[in-house]
């Protein structure tokens, strides 16, 4: 939701503390869903196995609350409820980041998302303030850019929306940089439609 305020678009989701509110709001966003783990010391729900993604139904929704539920506590965490998120389409998956640096104070970051962004690094930086034109460089500056605009036959995508999901960042923390040490965006899915902020951490800084 605060990425959302600051123009970072998010799909239609809502959480639910139990199997029988999960099922209803399933059923108002309409199959298929995403259901994701809850809890307040899990930061990084993939890796405990705590997001499954492709339910069609209210029976493969039941089964992945039980899922979650067992993964979540098998991590050493306490399931507080899932998010249900309407499923995105297959697209690009790029990654965007901010974080405070040392040295260089507020650092901006994109690249390559999803499995990619350990896989081969491919991540460009900027200093804060940004404006559009950084923002342009930023994504020229990787090898991803190559698939947005179209590589081998692929279709290519429009990057305004990237550019305007990285000022969002920008703007986000010019208001909120005191208080935040980072925000990971990983991944930003990028459709003929828009760009599309799919999961992200928010980590505020101990000070």
């Amino acid at each position: 939701k605060i990425l959302n305020a600051y123009g970072l678009k998010i799909l239609v989701e809502e959480t639910a503390d139990n199997l029988e509110n999960a099922l209803k709001v399933a059923r108002a966003i309409g199959y298929p869903v995403v259901m994701k783990g809850i809890s307040q010391t899990l930061q990084h729900k993939s890796d405990a196995g705590a997001v499954i993604t492709g339910i069609f139904n209210e029976d493969q929704l039941a089964a992945a609350w039980s899922s979650i539920a067992r993964n979540v506590e098998a991590a050493g965490h306490i399931p507080e409820g899932v998010l249900i998120v309407q499923q995105a389409a297959e697209g690009l998956e790029l990654f965007l980041g901010l974080h405070h640096d040392p040295e260089c104070g507020l650092t901006f970051m994109m690249g390559a998302g999803g499995v990619l962004l350990e896989l081969v690094k491919d991540l460009s930086f900027a200093a804060a303030p940004l404006t559009p034109q950084k923002a342009l460089d930023m994504i020229a500056r990787t090898k991803v850019a190559q698939l947005i605009h179209g590589y081998r036959g692929s279709m290519p995508l429009e990057h305004t929306p990237v550019v305007d999901a990285i000022m969002g960042l920008a703007a986000l923390s010019s208001d909120l940089g005191p208080y935040i040490e980072s925000v990971d965006v990983n991944p930003l899915r990028l459709l003929p439609s828009g760009a599309f902020v799919l999961d992200s951490l928010i980590i505020l800084r101990a000070s």
